[in-house]
């Protein structure tokens, strides 16, 4: 039941997207600049944060000869 639900509801979403008329919309060359800011900024943003954060992302994955995880002093607290 709840199958065909999901059916029926995403066949009348497709067809609403069908019908909808043209918006006839207008893009300037200012909003091609924004957008590009933006992912630019997106991709600062997120190799900051990768860089930020690199010593604990490549500990999760670094292992000694026993298997065990590497213990940080920094991050057990016990020096």
């Amino acid at each position: 039941m709840i199958a065909r639900l999901r059916t029926v509801l995403a066949l009348s979403v497709a067809l609403w997207l069908m019908v909808i008329p043209v918006a006839n919309a207008y893009i300037d060359p200012g909003s091609t600049t924004v957008v590009f800011q933006a992912v630019i900024a997106g991709l600062a943003a997120a190799g900051m944060g990768l860089r930020m954060f690199w010593s604990r992302i490549s500990g999760f994955f670094r292992r000694n000869r026993s298997g065990d995880v590497e213990e940080s002093s920094a991050l057990v607290g016990d020096e």
